[in-house]
């Protein structure tokens, strides 16, 4: 459904797309609890996203976009895998997945599979669904403005 989702926001030729899910168990095994994965298409976008989670308090890390694994989503039967295979890098492919339906749009993907929950209180997160992502991505849009336009894509003022 991410993927349907981000070929319906692309066709609007948005300035960016920012969508948050829980998508591996990799980020919460190399991040733990508290920091979610960051992956981006362009390092604008990802720099906006970063800037707008170190004003929240909400941790990210960077993930890399690796290109050169797109190859492990390759297949003799569909146009691509859409599970990453045993002991590779999960979090990056089911990214490189993602990225193919986000096309030529900035993009950027917060994995939030170790920061949705918390088991503890812990500042103003409270035991539970801690809504991790929703300071961050009110920030980023309050602040938003786009980048100058690309050829033959009109800028909203």
């Amino acid at each position: 459904m991410t993927a349907d989702a981000l070929v319906l926001a692309a066709e609007d030729q948005p300035d960016g797309i920012v969508d948050v899910a829980t998508l591996t168990g990799s980020c919460p095994r190399a991040l733990g609890p508290d920091v979610a994965g960051l992956v981006g298409n362009e390092l604008g976008l990802v720099d906006r996203v970063k800037t707008a989670a170190d004003a929240t308090g909400e941790l990210v890390w960077q993930l890399p976009l690796h290109r050169p694994y797109r190859r492990m989503l390759e297949s003799g039967v569909a146009d691509m895998v859409n599970c990453a295979p045993v002991g590779k890098p999960d979090a990056i492919l089911a990214s490189l997945f993602l990225s193919e339906f986000a096309g030529d749009t900035p993009w950027a993907h917060l994995d939030l599979c170790g920061t949705a929950w918390t088991d503890e209180d812990r500042g103003w997160h409270v035991t539970g669904c801690s809504g991790f992502g929703a300071r961050l991505l009110i920030s980023l849009v309050s602040g938003f403005r786009p980048a100058a336009p690309k050829p033959g894509r009109a800028s909203i003022g």
